[in-house]
């Protein structure tokens, strides 16, 4: 359970600390023995600290398998076909941070199904393929882990956006912004696009 965790790494932080002051004071006190002490204690407390924070890490998979039902729920409900792919569910993210992540890209996931992959006529209209596609990847980079929500829908017009900011009394009318400034607008809290509220957006 997440507070056992969380209550163990706690008390191998403290532990590091208390280890910390016991080398300081084997150096001061210049005492070979208690020194040696020391370092097995430093090596043990190490080890200790590793284990404990690998016990802390789930793969990223494990919430995968609940988009996937999502995404198939959903674009029966918004009568399209949509294809969900997902990669890198190996990848390994801190308990905590998975459990905190997952209601943001349900969020992101429902957007991208509900305002991203246009209807099945409007996708054969534009020669695409009826079926949409959203990909979700998770990858490790650079010490950081990222993940990517792609579709293939018909992607953010800036000037509705530009348009629904005005509305909102977000921005003026005589405001010009750029192409980036106006897909930024999206990040203001309760911004959306949607005609109307529904149980999948808006």
């Amino acid at each position: 359970e997440s507070h056992k965790l969380d209550h163990m790494v706690d008390l191998v932080g403290e532990l590091v600390t208390v280890q910390s002051s016991l080398t300081q004071l084997a150096a001061r006190q210049k005492n070979m023995e208690l020194q040696q002490v020391a370092e097995q204690v430093e090596r043990l407390t190490t080890e200790l600290r590793e284990n404990a924070m690998s016990i802390r890490m789930v793969q990223i998979g494990t919430i995968f398998t609940n988009f996937k039902r999502l995404v198939r729920d959903l674009s029966n409900q918004l009568d399209k076909k949509v294809n969900f792919q997902t990669f890198g569910g190996e990848t390994e993210l801190d308990k905590t941070i998975v459990e905190q992540i997952k209601d943001p890209l349900i969020h992101i996931i429902r957007n991208s199904v509900d305002h991203g992959i246009e209807s099945r006529q409007r996708r054969i209209e534009n020669s695409k393929d009826e079926e949409g596609t959203v990909h979700l990847k998770a990858f490790h980079s650079g010490g950081y882990v990222n993940i990517e929500i792609i579709d293939d829908g018909g992607g953010m017009n800036p000037e509705k956006l530009r348009q629904k900011a005005i509305e909102k009394g977000l921005i003026s009318e005589q405001d010009k912004l750029t192409d980036k400034q106006c897909f930024e607008l999206i990040f203001h809290s309760g911004f959306s696009t949607a005609g109307q509220v529904t149980n999948v957006s808006g």
